[in-house]
């Protein structure tokens, strides 16, 4: 099956179809449908649709030159510069990463994030998912010149959540969890939602679950070693505050680890070095007793 779709995109792309030709770029930079993963292919793909004009492609190359991927030099400016050419043809996603862009002050942008919204904004109103979980978190936060309000926070995130989107699917059942945005705190109803962002492989809804194994609620009994498990399945994902629960597992012999101030110190320092800036006490503390 895999084999006979590759070969019918192929003879798409090679009739000038350019959703065929991003389909191939976009299997070749994730090494999917029978493909080794090659970025330099992706682009290659990529350029060939940009050059006929699809706007999901451009977004693509974007992308690629914010990460470095496909043997370009990582490059915020040209990045921004195929984002708006991707957003003027209407391309949503464009649209949420230059919103994104602004958010954070990159590819030469002075941080607005009130401009930041209003392409967040203008994302949402042609349904991407992503924007409207940034709108959300705007709302929860106050940023953006919005005050802040859980109650259109979760607006949002439901709005990203009815549209399969895994991290609004968490958000939601963090709110349900913390009895958050007018909500009635329900641990039980939590769960399934967390459950259902897990199933997609949301690191912060493992790392929740495991929590919830941790202090035994939403249903759960306490069990250390289950909660252990989870807390491994978010590191693997790469999640910093999975790490940093990692090696408070290590420094107190949790989950029926032993005690290892080695590994905590290990696991602390990958969690700052991936940004969870909390970790930093704990390595202090850690070097403190000697270690």
């Amino acid at each position: 099956m895999k084999k006979k779709a590759l070969e019918w995109y192929h003879k798409a792309a090679d009739k000038g179809d350019t959703l065929a030709m991003v389909f191939l770029g976009s299997m070749c930079e994730n090494g999917q449908g029978g493909l080794e993963k090659d970025d330099k292919i992706a682009l290659e793909w990529y350029r060939k649709a940009a050059d006929k004009d699809n706007a999901l492609a451009m977004n693509s190359i974007g992308v690629m030159y914010e990460y470095g991927k496909g043997d370009l030099e990582k490059d915020d400016k040209k990045a921004l510069e195929w984002y708006h050419k991707a957003a003027d043809k209407d391309n949503a996603l464009a649209m949420t990463n230059i919103g994104r862009m602004y958010e954070s002050g990159k590819g030469g942008l002075e941080k607005d994030e009130k401009k930041a919204l209003e392409w967040y904004r203008k994302a949402a109103e042609k349904d991407n998912a992503k924007a409207m979980f940034n709108i959300g978190g705007m709302y929860q936060s106050g940023r953006g010149g919005l005050k802040k309000d859980d109650k259109k926070a979760l607006e949002w995130y439901l709005k990203a959540a009815d549209k399969d989107y895994a991290l609004g699917i968490t958000n939601v059942g963090l709110y349900y969890a913390h009895g958050l945005g007018g909500l009635r705190k329900d641990e039980k109803y939590a769960l399934e939602w967390l459950q259902k962002a897990a199933d997609k492989g949301e690191a912060t809804a493992i790392l929740a679950i495991g929590s919830m194994y941790f202090h035994g609620v939403g249903g759960l009994r306490k069990n250390e070693k289950t909660a252990l498990e989870w807390i491994k399945k978010a590191v693997d994902k790469n999640n910093n505050k999975a790490m940093h629960s990692l090696a408070q597992y290590y420094e107190y012999g949790l989950g029926g680890l032993r005690v290892d101030y080695k590994q905590a110190k290990y696991w602390y320092q990958k969690a700052l070095d991936n940004g969870y800036t909390d970790a930093k006490k704990d390595l202090k503390a850690l070097e403190r007793k000697g270690y």
